[in-house]
């Protein structure tokens, strides 16, 4: 990323999010926001929640540019507004309607009746964890939508639509609907621009030739996209209310589809609105996949590249963790950056933390630096000019984006098992292979019921078998945390079920380790850490020392769609600790010092806790 490209990012920013020449006029504008807006709503709930069988496998993007077609038929007043939406969704909803009825709850409902039952949303690698499925029930139950009754729904300021969101009838043999799908099937999309014919007839004559780049063109496509990406997030993201969504995810569209159409120049320009829309997830299992599959041969990605750079952080503070070899004469652990291609840090950080899902502070920090954020760059072999300063002056150097992966291995302590002092022994659950693991600890069962103390580094992402080595240290049963499976029958996260496992609990292992324990954590710990950390604080097994952990948990899922699909957090944790993370018991900060001098302060400060 060399200066030039550096400002055409700031640029970028600059044009999302102060643009002051849209293709509109203000009042022009509005109206166009607001069909649109009414058109996003719509879908959803027509969508994931009215239960029309005959609709579940269309190709959704297709309909929303049909839509958007139909739209623009509309003069823009409430009135024709309605005419159209019930023109377009009519035949998939027959009940829907803009006038509050009279009666809209159905007193005595027939059986069996039809509704939608989201048990979270999107896919896990194997099995069908997560599931979505049009359902048929014999008996009411409260949780459930009254069939035939007519919910009342916001499309926007002042417009509702009324309709039913389960039903008693299977929909069937609907000529109108046979109609609609004709003309969707119809609809053509212009994807690509002539360049990627380029790439089209390489991929013929080259041999495993990859294209790296596509250009999607059409406008109501990416609209489209927007459309699905925000309703999922709008419906099914379960902690909604409390990343404080709720009050503007209307906005936020509205400002995606102008971007779309004022700033849009290239798929990576598309790739950046989409990252931004994440942003305001405070969620950091979110990952964007920068590809793109339009079915049969035609599929590209967005390569993405990194310096051989690694990076720490302390507070807000980042700092060279590792000096590259070429350097080592110019460069020390603990320089402090200061500028990246003449961007003071601080507003580099800032403008990347607009492209970046993160549950916290330190988690944004932790995405930064430990994978690889802060540089992440489209170009490979770009130049990054980096400033630096020591202990006295400031200093510049380059470095290459050469990397189209980025990799970071903490290596600060090597070992499984180490004993630190007389009695004190130290056992590291991130370190991976043979040698470590469970089935090694209980080889050391004996020495650890007769030490002085132990110290279990949680400092990272632990292995799988972490659980097992709690069972040893509480004689009672271990609690887990408190997950529970969101199940979704309303739109717009209404009378949400949260499905609660049976309590599980971990049994006590029959060797006991009656002996004082401290666990070091930090800003690193994520999902499964996290659990493992929650459960260590909850069923209070030890003295929790470090820093706060990231303050994401919860399965994830994968949402598979054609343009950048992503994952999510799905499942729900109970236990108060989303965006904010786990406190150790014990705040151990390192200082830009200790980084310098090479001391692990969080690991010395409990060698002398358990001594004393």
């Amino acid at each position: 990323m060399n200066l030039d490209d550096m400002k055409v990012l700031i640029i970028a920013f600059i044009c999302i999010y102060l643009s002051t020449f849209p293709v509109y006029s203000a009042e022009d504008k509005l109206k166009e926001s607001d069909k649109l807006l009414a058109l996003a709503n719509m879908y959803g709930y027509a969508r994931y929640f009215y239960p029309n069988q005959e609709v579940k496998n269309w190709d959704w993007y297709k309909f929303l540019a049909y839509a958007q077609d139909e739209l623009k038929e509309c003069s823009g007043t409430e009135e024709d507004l309605k005419k159209c939406l019930t023109t377009i969704f009519s035949p998939i909803i027959p009940e829907l309607t803009f006038e509050d009825p009279e009666n809209r709850v159905i007193i005595a409902p027939k059986y069996p009746f039809y509704v939608w039952r989201h048990k979270g949303i999107g896919k896990v690698p194997m099995g069908d964890f997560y599931n979505s499925e049009i359902i048929s029930c014999v008996s009411f139950n409260p949780d459930q939508p009254i069939p035939d009754s007519l919910y009342c729904f916001p499309l926007k300021t002042g417009l509702n639509v009324y309709m039913p969101i389960a039903t008693s009838y299977k929909h069937e043999n609907n000529p109108k609907l046979k109609d609609l799908n004709k003309k969707i099937e119809k609809y053509k999309f212009s994807l690509f621009d002539n360049s990627t014919f380029t790439v089209l007839l390489k991929k013929l004559f080259q041999k495993n030739y990859k294209p790296t780049l596509g250009f999607l063109k059409d406008e109501k496509y990416l609209t489209a996209d927007m459309i699905v990406k925000w309703n999922l997030i709008k419906h099914f993201y379960p902690y909604f209310q409390e990343d404080s969504l709720e009050n503007q995810w209307e906005s936020i569209l509205i400002d995606k589809f102008a971007e779309i159409n004022t700033n849009y120049k290239d798929v990576k320009s598309y790739y950046l609105t989409v990252c931004n829309l994440f942003s305001y997830l405070k969620d950091s299992h979110v990952v964007i996949y920068p590809s793109i599959d339009l079915g049969g041969s035609i599929g590209t990605y967005i390569d993405t590249f990194y310096p051989d750079l690694k990076i720490g952080f302390v507070n807000d503070t980042i700092y060279i963790e590792k000096v590259p070899e070429q350097y080592k004469d110019l460069l020390s652990i603990g320089d402090v950056i200061t500028q990246v291609n003449g961007i003071p840090i601080d507003s580099l950080v800032y403008l990347k933390s607009k492209l970046i899902s993160s549950s916290s502070k330190q988690a944004l920090y932790e995405r930064l630096c430990h994978q690889g954020e802060l540089f992440k760059c489209f170009l490979k072999d770009s130049t990054i000019n980096i400033t630096v300063k020591g202990t006295s002056k400031e200093k510049e150097f380059a470095v290459q984006t050469n990397r189209n992966y980025y990799y970071y291995k903490d290596n600060r302590n090597p070992d499984f098992f180490k004993e630190l002092d007389t009695g004190i022994y130290y056992i590291n659950t991130t370190i991976k292979g043979k040698d470590a693991g469970y089935t090694q600890f209980k080889k050391h069962l004996s020495e650890f019921q007769q030490a002085k103390g132990l110290i279990i580094d949680i400092r990272g992402y632990p292995r799988y078998d972490t659980d097992s080595i709690l069972t040893h240290f509480s004689s009672n049963p271990i609690a887990w945390g408190d997950f529970r499976l969101p199940i979704y029958y309303y739109p717009n996260q209404q009378s949400v079920v949260y499905e609660k496992e049976d309590d599980s609990f971990l049994q006590p292992a029959k060797e006991q380790i009656p002996v004082p324990v401290s666990f070091l954590i930090d800003s690193k710990a994520i999902s499964y850490a996290e659990t493992i950390i929650e459960i260590i604080k909850k069923n209070r097994l030890g003295t929790l020392i470090g820093q706060p952990t990231m303050g994401t948990n919860g399965d994830l899922s994968n949402i598979y769609l054609p343009v950048f699909g992503f994952k999510m957090t799905v499942m729900k944790d109970f236990s108060g600790y989303h965006g904010k993370g786990i406190e150790p018991d014990i705040l151990v900060v390192p200082t830009l010092n200790d980084i310098r001098n090479g001391k692990d302060l969080i690991l010395e400060k409990t060698i002398n806790i358990i001594k004393q």
